[in-house]
Parts: structure tokens; C-alpha cells; sequence
């Protein structure tokens, strides 16, 4: 291979680097990319915004020197899932959990998938908080529903016995 297409497969491939970083960055999810000693090797800007969030202009603008839980381990549910993932024989797993974020009330879908060799995973993480309130909701309308229909039920055979 020449010299000029030696660059010139260079520019492709950072092109096409670009352009993943690109698509990573607009998703509306966290991922992450952690080795099995549990170190950030690449986080998309979602999960990088949603840290300075919580801890102001004092993030390291090289995110991927810290460790997963270095906000917080203990009752950390993130935390704990990806320790376990590690320690596990699984490929892949997922877990459902709430967190206070900011004093907020916080529901989260994380996913994880293990690669080269089982030494690195990517997490994606969804907020799923607006689902479940509207499941709860559902739920409620569904339980207010009933209540009427007993009720009413109930009202009828007062008036007939």
C-alpha cells in the first residue's frame, strides 16, 4: 500500500470514527465502556452531562480516569449490577432499578454486554422514570375503575334488595 493510501485510509477511518462518536453522543442513553478492574474506558456525552449534574464544574474533563462508583458505592444499585456482571459467568444481563438523582425519584433500565474475552463490557443505560409513572398511572386509573364498579355494584343492591 502506497504512502497516499495509507492516508488516505487514515481519513476514512476517522471519518467513520467521527461519525459513531456522532451517532453515540445523540442516543438518549448513558454508555459506558468499563474493563473488569472496573475503569471507565469511554463514557458518551449523556453520561458525562448527567455527572457534572451531580458534581458541578469539579469532573475531571478526562471522565475515564475514574472508576465505576466513585460517586458512590455503597447502595449505589449501578455499582453493585456491574461488580456482579463481572463476577458472573453471564454475557450479557440487565437490571431495573430507582435512584434519587438530584431529589428526584429516578427509574433506569441497564443493559450490559461483555466482549474481548470477557474482560470489557458496554452498559447502555435508559431512563425509564416517564414509563413507569405512566404504568403507575394506568395502574391506578385501573384500581379507581374497579372501586366504581363495586360501588355501584354495591349502591344497586342497596336499592334492590
Amino acid at each position: 500500500m502506497s504512502e497516499s493510501q495509507l492516508v488516505d485510509r487514515i481519513k476514512s477511518l476517522e471519518n467513520e470514527l467521527d461519525n459513531r462518536n456522532q451517532l453515540i453522543n445523540s442516543l438518549p442513553c448513558t454508555v459506558s465502556w468499563i474493563n473488569n478492574k472496573l475503569e471507565y474506558l469511554s463514557v458518551n456525552n449523556e453520561l458525562k452531562n448527567l455527572f457534572k449534574e451531580q458534581l458541578g464544574n469539579s469532573l475531571d474533563k478526562n471522565f475515564e480516569v475514574n472508576k465505576v462508583g466513585f460517586l458512590k458505592k455503597e447502595g449505589n444499585p449501578f455499582y453493585e449490577f456491574v461488580v456482579a456482571f463481572f463476577n458472573s459467568d453471564k454475557e450479557y444481563d440487565e437490571t431495573e432499578y430507582s435512584t434519587d438523582i438530584s431529589g428526584e425519584l429516578k427509574y433506569h433500565l441497564i443493559m450490559a454486554q461483555k466482549y474481548n474475552n470477557n474482560t470489557e463490557a458496554v452498559v447502555i443505560g435508559f431512563d425509564i422514570t416517564e414509563k413507569n409513572n405512566l404504568q403507575e398511572k394506568i395502574a391506578n386509573d385501573e384500581r379507581l375503575r374497579l372501586i366504581g364498579q363495586l360501588s355501584t355494584g354495591i349502591i344497586h343492591e342497596i336499592n334492590n334488595p
